[in-house]
């Protein structure tokens, strides 16, 4: 009895540390950057046409993250069966979760968790696999986005062309990296002889040999969608604070930011200091209202991260202790 009144306190603590940890550091964050990038900007105003560009932002946040889902229900299928709403639901506690961490590695644990925290393991190396696919797009669009502005006479070189081909050649190596480890999932299995830990994990990571080349397919698929839609939501956002800019112009600077957001650790919160630089860095070659374009940032890292963490706390309250408790003992 006392084992499991200290079990259910230290669930009852896990998820109160989860919930304030996301709401201080969102918060947080989220008031320097309004004051540093000057959110309410000069002679701004809202008209139909920016409240539409809103709305339809919101309504492909929604979609993104039903992507995501459906991608995570794909990858834990030779895990645990589970539904779309369920695996939207653990998409969004994981980024609570990952939101206070480096690089978000906390989405690796939190979405498993709230699937099946008996199965962390393999929940975990699902995830890498399904990060591997949203990196394999990111690098690939990059590299297309630098092949792009080498071909685009209107633009002037701001490095040499020594380190933009050494980016690119490093590049290109990263993508066949990332496709034979994504292609070929059971070479992570490679890496239990790495550490001690997962030895005795070892049964937990056959269900890497099970993946078929249409489920692959499927979840780079939704992973390019998914792309697609944080360009998109870019777009419209330069548009909605006034920055005129082609979507070609637009193409090559969201590819080189996401690419180097991509390369650059550190911690998701600091992830929207870091993205507004470099918005600031690939985007000022085309335009030189700064605050307008950190603005931009500020306001898709809120949409797509800060929103749906805040979301995911509720889930993570709501989770049931003895559900969790029994998939523990």
């Amino acid at each position: 009895m006392t084992t499991l009144f200290k079990k259910k306190t230290n669930f009852r603590i896990l998820k109160v540390l989860i919930v304030l940890s996301t709401y201080t550091f969102v918060i947080y964050k989220i008031n320097n950057s309004v004051e540093s990038s000057q959110f309410i900007l000069d002679n701004f105003s809202l008209s139909r046409t920016k409240y539409a560009i809103l709305i339809i932002v919101l309504q492909l946040m929604i979609v993104n993250w039903v992507f995501e889902a459906v991608k995570w229900k794909i990858l834990v299928k030779d895990i645990k069966r589970i539904n779309l709403k369920y695996s939207l639901r653990s998409v969004l506690a994981g980024i609570s979760i990952g939101i206070f961490t480096p690089n978000r590695i906390g989405e690796f644990a939190g979405r498993p968790y709230f699937t099946d925290s008996s199965k962390m393991v393999s929940g975990v190396f699902a995830s890498i696999v399904g990060s591997l696919s949203q990196s394999f797009i990111t690098i690939t669009v990059g590299v297309f986005a630098i092949n792009a502005y080498l071909i685009d006479t209107e633009n002037k070189l701001f490095i040499s062309k020594y380190y933009i081909y050494l980016i690119l050649t490093l590049s290109i190596l990263l993508i066949i990296l990332i496709a034979y480890a994504f292609f070929k999932p059971s070479f992570l299995i490679k890496l239990k002889s790495k550490f001690g830990l997962l030895k005795k994990k070892e049964k937990e990571l056959h269900f890497l040999k099970f993946y078929k080349f249409k489920d692959l397919r499927n979840i780079l698929t939704f992973s390019f969608f998914r792309y697609t839609i944080f360009f998109t939501q870019f777009y419209l956002l330069l548009i909605f604070f006034n920055i005129e800019i082609s979507v070609f112009h637009a193409f090559i600077a969201v590819g080189l930011i996401y690419l180097f957001l991509f390369i650059i650790p550190g911690f998701a919160l600091s992830e929207i200091g870091v993205r507004g630089s470099l918005a600031i860095f690939f985007l000022g070659l085309y335009s030189s209202d700064y605050p307008a374009i950190l603005s931009a940032s500020i306001l898709l890292w809120i949409v797509n991260l800060a929103f749906p963490a805040i979301l995911g706390t509720f889930i993570v309250m709501r989770e049931p202790l003895k559900k969790n408790l029994s998939r523990k003992g």
